[in-house]
């Protein structure tokens, strides 16, 4: 019930940070920044649709949480909404049949991100766009931290990129929310 509240109180941005690097990315790429169908893996209330809207024709959501779900419809951003692991709803799919895909604050949950991206890399048409945010660690691909959630390296970001078939255009270093105070 207080979810989005608790996350005004952490100074949460990623929504905005990643939709403002889909926007760049988007330049660089001399691409249209408009997008027929996305598709926000680990939607939660729907914060990632409101900082897409309206450059999304048609937005799938999807969470683990039949709750959040019910919070995303509310929006009324999302032209469908399932409850259900994104590995699997990604698996039903078809490929090419988006060319957007954004994860806000999900891949943090996930320690080896390559069954996410091949996924994405598979439902993605030619030129499409996957956008997530990770917390960023040194040395080791990636790694359980004492928050409980996961970083991953900016090399091992690259090399799954490359082995997926994606050409990293945007990667920035920013903070998209504190933890008792911190960055």
């Amino acid at each position: 019930q207080r979810f989005d509240e608790h996350l005004r109180a952490l100074d949460y941005q990623g929504p905005e940070l990643l939709a403002a690097a889909i926007e760049r990315a988007c330049a660089a790429r001399g691409r249209e920044h408009r997008f027929d169908r996305g598709f926000d893996l680990g939607c939660g209330t729907g914060l990632m649709a409101k900082a897409l809207w309206p450059r999304v024709d048609s937005l799938v959501g999807v969470d683990l949480s039949p709750k959040m779900i019910e919070f995303a419809q509310m929006t009324g951003l999302y032209n469908h909404l399932a409850a259900s692991d994104l590995i699997a709803f990604l698996d039903r799919e078809h490929a090419g049949s988006s060319d957007l895909c954004v994860a806000a604050d999900v891949f943090v949950y996930i320690g080896d991100l390559a069954p996410a991206v091949s996924r994405c890399a598979r439902v993605l048409e030619d030129g499409g766009l996957l956008a997530f945010s990770v917390q960023r660690c040194e040395g080791t691909d990636w790694r359980l931290g004492a928050d409980l959630r996961y970083a991953h390296s900016a090399g091992y970001l690259e090399r799954l990129a490359a082995a997926h078939g994606f050409e990293i255009t945007v990667l920035d270093v920013a903070s998209t929310r504190k933890d008792r105070g911190e960055d």
